[in-house]
């Protein structure tokens, strides 16, 4: 496993901690979900990867150094706090590289 994944487990793993934190559905980790061109919506990033969505969502953070950091960042900005903490996703893929993170929600099943 390389470090990126290693880091993007890390950062799903405290987006569940919020989660579970505020009674809210830990999210299954599907990381592939995360790969997707800045081209494609949320929706089309999950039903690309195989999964069926009704609805999808991303957050990105850029210059940040930690996972924590990200997820803190993300719950003091309110639309990406409500994105990161609906609970109608039960699915995500996390991201990590230089300098930047992403968690791409999705409400699908496989």
């Amino acid at each position: 496993m390389s470090s990126h994944m290693t880091v993007a487990a890390v950062l799903l793993a405290v987006v569940n901690g919020q989660r579970a934190m505020r009674h809210e559905p830990v999210l299954r980790s599907v990381p592939r979900i995360a790969v997707c061109d800045e081209s494609s919506s949320p929706p089309e990033c999950v039903r690309r990867h195989g999964l069926r969505a009704s609805f999808a969502g991303v957050i990105t953070a850029w210059g940040t150094s930690s996972p924590r950091t990200m997820v803190q960042a993300w719950l003091r900005s309110p639309p990406h706090r409500a994105i990161m903490l609906d609970p109608r996703y039960r699915v995500a893929g996390a991201y990590v590289g230089h300098d930047f993170g992403r968690v791409v929600f999705g409400s699908a099943s496989e």
